[in-house]
């Protein structure tokens, strides 16, 4: 089943400057690589996909649902019911402990919070002696996991990751793409990852290069 589709992607940020993008077509349960220069519109895919920008022209369809003719209301809702995010900033609110950013997730997409499910994800990502606290006091491969965790929390069809391992060692790395595989493949997600990050090319089979 295809679960991601767009045809005829273009978006203009400024009389200057514009991106045009490929037909692209992911099915359900995919794990792909998005490359490509800096500013062959690898950014700009992952947020017209994500409902984050919307497209000058063209259309994308995500779950045979035609996004970019969504109202703003109906594409916020439509986004934070089937789209999980894991940004490069990480976007944390510093006043809250790690359970509780992860929380947010659910509560902002109008989603039952799932106290058992979250547990489970703390405990497989290796954070349960963490959830109680404060982001700052994270080092950045953490900070990558509770990223990972609030992606998940909604048990999203789609899982948008951006540049998820260019600030991480080696070691953090590889962890932090095994585990977004292990998560994604047990809630039966599609991943979807942009990067620049060459470590991740001999690791993902199936790519799409932008350049």
């Amino acid at each position: 089943m295809t679960l991601i589709k767009t045809e005829k992607l273009t978006h203009q940020y400024d009389k200057n400057t514009s991106v045009s993008l490929p037909n692209i077509s992911i099915d359900k349960g995919e794990t792909v690589l998005v490359i490509g220069k800096s500013g062959s519109g690898k950014s700009t895919f992952l947020n017209i996909v994500g409902g984050l920008i919307k497209p000058t022209s063209g259309e994308v369809r995500v779950n045979e649902v035609s996004i970019s003719s969504l109202s703003q209301t109906q594409l916020d809702q439509f986004r934070a019911k089937n789209i999980g995010f894991v940004f490069q900033k990480h976007h944390f609110i510093q006043a809250l402990n790690v359970y509780e950013n992860i929380a947010l997730a659910p509560y902002f997409s109008e989603v039952k919070e799932d106290k058992v499910y979250i547990n489970h994800l703390l405990k497989s990502l290796q954070l349960d002696d963490k959830a109680g606290k404060k982001i700052d006091k994270l080092s950045e491969g953490e900070k990558q996991r509770v990223s990972i965790a609030r992606a998940l929390a909604t048990k999203p069809i789609i899982i948008l990751a951006d540049e998820p391992t260019s600030a991480l060692d080696d070691e953090n790395c590889a962890r932090v793409l095994d585990l977004l595989q292990q998560h994604a493949k047990e809630i039966g997600a599609t991943l979807v990852i942009v990067t620049h990050d060459t470590r991740l090319k001999d690791r993902i089979d199936n790519q799409i290069n932008l350049s």
